[in-house]
């Protein structure tokens, strides 16, 4: 079979050629694994033992872009599909966030991070002056 471009390959997929959609994804899995990367970067996420599972969110996010991708309008198909990928990709690491025991803490402080938080004041001015004296 020779190579076929990524357009071609959504348009034989929509039409239900699962050979299309599977070789579709071998050609786009190296963008897909390039969005983990670099989402992991930003947003210091850990990918080791989620890296199945973000594989198949790239997969639904591919299978997602493929379905309401429009030849017609002309955009490339990997400019299409990435948003979809990204959004699939948000959603399962939002989601395991909130399943982890510990904040991380710049998410916890925000952007003031060398601000004293204010539940704290009250105990550093009950601190007698002349101990750290």
């Amino acid at each position: 079979m020779e190579k076929r471009s990524n357009e071609e390959l959504a348009v034989l997929a929509q039409k239900g050629d699962e050979d299309a959609f599977e070789l579709l994804w071998k050609q786009t899995e190296g963008f897909v694994y390039n969005q983990i990367v670099e989402l992991q970067a930003k947003y210091n996420f850990d990918i080791g033992r989620h890296m199945r599972d973000l594989k198949l969110c790239g997969k639904l996010g591919i299978a997602e872009g493929m379905e309401r991708f429009d030849i017609t309008r002309g955009y490339k198909f990997l400019t299409y599909a990435g948003w979809w990928v990204k959004k699939e990709l948000m959603r399962y690491m939002a989601e395991e966030i909130k399943h982890q025991k510990e904040i991380p803490f710049a998410v916890c402080c925000g952007e003031n991070i060398l601000s004293p938080v204010p539940l704290m004041i009250p105990i550093f001015e009950s601190f007698d002056t002349a101990f750290f004296a």
